[in-house]
């Protein structure tokens, strides 16, 4: 039997790069797909839904939808639009989302609230939307959100994009805990791959083979896993996919540490023991 037999799941982003190679696996492990994209381009702007229109014409059965899930009401529509077709949903990978940015200095109250509200408050509109009605079926489901290495470990020039995927850490971990009682798991995927988003990153262009090193269908083949019952014990977990290698990312205590105080710390006993605090 195909590890998601009989699942039904939302994928949203599937109508280029990694999304799509995403939505191809769950249909080919057997999953019945709603596949969701708006059709903009790499900034977030526009909508053209053909796109996403010619990829479920390639899967059988499957359902295309152009609404904005970063709204309520678009996040709502695609959950009913889905049980309209197939009576349930049990899982959801959100994958949708675009970079537009500007480095520190330079970036305006726009740019940054954009982030915030697409990228964030989008990924908390659906992820609710779909757990509400998981909660109303009762038998868990699968929840699988997206967050980056900049958001994670950081990187230049990108401050809103980067503090809305650290955002949407913090918020995977937190709906972990609230939807364990339901059985709903919620993990946080960190992916590398080559898309239109990171073709024109510096470490791309200079990685001879990149387009085949870091394939989205490498990530594509670690989401399957998953979301699929084969990983229902595993929530909170944030998983980082870069080409062939799979690692499980913590936020960890240091291993150094100083003894609590005998009064309190002083800047100058801080600064003599740093190395010690910081190993």
């Amino acid at each position: 039997m195909k590890i998601l037999n009989g699942k039904i799941a939302i994928i949203t982003g599937a109508g280029r790069g990694l999304g799509r190679a995403q939505a191809e696996a769950f249909a080919a492990a057997g999953a019945q797909v709603v596949l969701n994209d708006r059709g903009t381009g790499p900034d977030g702007l526009g909508h053209d839904p053909t796109i996403v229109q010619g990829v479920a014409a390639g899967i059988p059965g499957a359902l295309a939808d152009d609404h904005d899930v970063t709204t309520r009401e678009g996040a709502e529509a695609l959950v009913q639009a889905t049980i309209a077709r197939f009576g349930r949903v049990d899982i959801l990978l959100h994958n949708a989302g675009w970079v537009r940015d500007m480095p520190l200095l330079e970036v305006d109250d726009a740019t940054f609230a954009a982030s915030t509200e697409g990228l964030l408050n989008g990924t908390f509109r659906i992820t609710q939307a779909v757990a509400r009605q998981m909660v109303k079926q009762g038998h868990g489901g699968r929840i699988l959100l997206t967050s980056s290495v900049v958001g994670l470990v950081g990187s230049a020039g990108l401050p809103s994009y980067g503090a809305a995927k650290a955002g949407i850490y913090g918020f995977g971990r937190v709906a972990a805990i609230d939807l364990q009682p339901h059985g709903i798991t919620v993990n946080v995927l960190s992916p590398i791959a080559y898309t239109r988003l990171t073709a024109e990153l510096p470490i791309m262009k200079s990685l001879p083979g990149a387009e085949q090193l870091f394939a989205p269908e490498l990530v594509a083949d670690v989401t399957t896993f998953l979301v699929s019952d084969e990983a229902a014990e595993i929530t909170g977990a944030v998983v980082e996919v870069q080409g062939k290698q799979v690692s499980v990312l913590r936020m960890a205590q240091g291993l150094g540490g100083l003894p609590e105080a005998e009064d309190r710390w002083t800047p100058a006993e801080l600064k003599a023991r740093w190395a010690e605090l910081a190993r």
